[in-house]
């Protein structure tokens, strides 16, 4: 336990201090972001057993590498390619994994790095590097998303277009991501009515409560799964998606990120206006719609792919709301906001026994203990 805490408390110090230097000093002689990068994907290179899906992509990249082709017929060409540029060792594609998963990350604040810092954290402090570690196709795609965003607020389709043609290669799920230009080009801002959204996030935890909509989402899966696109999903290991589909129901860690959603909401307009040539109204949409789409289809793992799109972000609203605070010189909320990411880093870290969290090295892979829940 200890040696996770460690690790996990040194990388996020590393992330948070050497993106605050490249802050600091942009045009120095030490790339100070480059090197925030390479001890993040040395870290989760090195990692054994970290992830739910850590086994089912070694078995996808050992027998690619034995055979020459997928193991299944779900793997995008783009994942396939960057199996066949890495042959040497399944920690050094974990590597450059999570090295192009950041990289893509940063990228789409090259405009507005003062919050990258903040991103470090709330990316560290949410325990997001997890499910990163758990979907790293998806993930991969979700940065690279995150990188085209600049293309919608300057307008500019054609970048935005190749860059999401990059993330379907990777994941067939971008396709999605097609809509998103229309959608946020000519009016970036969808919600601005703080008690209409409160209500809204209200209405949605009764549905979740009542389990309405239960049956309805079950038949829409079933249907799902009838169709060639059911070979997609089943490219995940169930147990991590339904890890990340339950998040809601986990007590005092749902009400913790509850409360962070709500001081989000409230202050959004603040953000909004403080960030008003920014990519950020663009990410709130993102991220409103996934709170709502969380809590309705929390029962669906088909539906929760898509969440990924949307509540993923929630990390970096949690950026900029803090940046926000901290410049507005409103200490109590910076504090309690920090404090409550905390809260989140520590109860993740505290969750040994029933999650694929505790950090082994690789070479100490004789010392695996498989979680209690998984066995």
């Amino acid at each position: 336990m200890m040696q996770s805490v460690v690790v996990y408390f040194t990388t996020s110090f590393i992330l948070v201090q050497l993106s605050r230097y490249y802050v600091k000093f942009p045009h120095g002689k030490h790339n100070y972001l480059l090197w925030a990068l390479i001890c993040y994907s040395v870290i989760f290179g090195l990692r054994y057993g970290v992830g739910a899906d850590y086994f089912g992509y070694q078995e996808i990249y050992t027998y690619y590498q034995q055979f020459g082709k997928p193991l299944t017929n779900g793997l995008e060409s783009g994942f396939l390619f960057l199996m066949k540029l890495c042959p040497w060792s399944y920690q050094l594609f974990l590597g450059i994994i999570a090295f192009l998963q950041i990289l893509f990350l940063f990228k789409g604040f090259r405009h507005e790095s003062v919050v990258i810092p903040y991103i470090g954290y709330t990316f560290m402090a949410s325990c997001t590097w997890l499910i990163f570690a758990n979907a790293l196709r998806q993930e991969l795609a979700f940065s690279i998303f995150i990188a085209s965003l600049p293309f919608i607020k300057s307008k500019n389709w054609i970048a935005y277009y190749l860059v999401i043609f990059l993330a379907i290669l990777i994941h067939s799920s971008a396709f999605l991501l097609l809509l998103f230009y229309p959608l946020f080009c000519y009016k970036n801002e969808w919600f601005r009515n703080i008690r209409i959204q409160l209500l809204l996030v209200l209405i949605s935890l009764i549905l979740l409560k009542a389990e309405l909509s239960l049956e309805v989402i079950q038949l829409i899966d079933v249907y799902i799964q009838m169709t060639p696109y059911a070979d997609y999903f089943d490219m995940s290991s169930e147990r991590s998606l339904a890890k990340l589909s339950s998040e809601v129901s986990l007590g005092i860690g749902f009400y913790v990120s509850l409360i962070i959603i709500v001081i989000q909401i409230c202050y959004s307009n603040r953000v909004k206006e403080f960030f008003r040539d920014s990519i950020f109204t663009i990410i709130y949409n993102l991220f409103f719609i996934g709170v709502l789409w969380k809590h309705l289809f929390v029962s669906s793992q088909i539906f929760q792919r898509v969440n990924f799109y949307l509540w993923g972000t929630s990390f970096i609203v949690g950026a900029y709301t803090l940046f926000f605070f901290y410049k507005s010189s409103n200490r109590k909320l910076f504090m309690l906001l920090l404090g409550l990411y905390f809260l989140l880093f520590v109860g993740t870290l505290s969750n040994f026994e029933y999650d694929y969290v505790r950090y082994y090295f690789f070479w100490e892979k004789d010392s695996f203990v498989l979680p209690a829940a998984f066995k």
